[in-house]
């Protein structure tokens, strides 16, 4: 699977729309560079990133066998929150990505 992007929208330090592009535009840099490297001090939001991933492909499986309301109380902390005011009122995260299922023939 090779990600090539990250939206996020109000999600944990991020607000508004955030689009973290993870390959290169030029498919003959793109084919012989593929180590994506996320750098940045403490509270940036790196761990954020990962963690947004992880929510798009395994949903509430992320965080185990846990109750509905539990994974609901999860989501609603990620939800980006202004010094001040309250929280945005919608959220999300798209994930972008080629996924190669290759079909072995029986031997």
């Amino acid at each position: 699977m090779v990600i090539n992007e990250v939206v996020l929208f109000n999600y944990g330090p991020f607000q508004g729309e955030n689009r973290l592009r993870l390959v290169p535009e030029s498919p003959e840099i793109a084919s012989s560079r593929n180590i994506v490297l996320i750098g940045g001090k403490n509270g940036c939001g790196k761990t954020s990133i990962f963690t947004a991933v992880q929510l798009c492909l395994y949903g509430q499986g992320y965080l185990g066998r846990v109750p509905r309301k539990v994974y609901d109380d999860f989501l609603k902390e990620l939800i980006h929150r202004p010094l001040a005011g309250p929280a945005a009122d919608i959220a999300f995260v798209e994930l972008d990505f080629l996924f190669i299922f290759e079909v072995l023939a029986p031997s």
